[in-house]
């Protein structure tokens, strides 16, 4: 997610709950074959909800490549924490259901 689209659902619509976002200590962040690809500050949600819906918006991103060393090796894997896998599946359940899993 670049950061205007981060900054547009962040605090502008009171129906948006943001229930996750890059904690700034990680930054900078990304290893984009590009400069502006590499995020240095802001606030950038993950994970929200509309109140109006029963939806959540999940932007995990993508694979981390090792683009510094023109190796392309990949470095991280998206969905491969388990943790992240709980969440997605608290979520889908909550969903599909209307329970909350903790």
């Amino acid at each position: 997610m670049n950061g205007t689209a981060g900054k547009k659902t962040s605090g502008k619509n009171p129906d948006i709950k943001i229930l996750l976002s890059v904690d700034s200590s990680s930054f900078p962040l990304g290893n984009g074959a590009k400069q502006s690809e590499i995020w240095h500050s802001g606030y950038y949600p993950i994970v929200w909800t509309n109140k109006n819906f029963k939806m959540v918006y999940f932007n995990m991103g993508h694979n981390d490549m090792d683009y510094d060393h023109k190796t392309n090796a990949t470095l991280s894997h998206t969905f491969d924490s388990p943790m992240e896998a709980k969440m997605i599946l608290n979520a889908l359940i909550w969903v599909g259901t209307g329970k909350k899993v903790d």
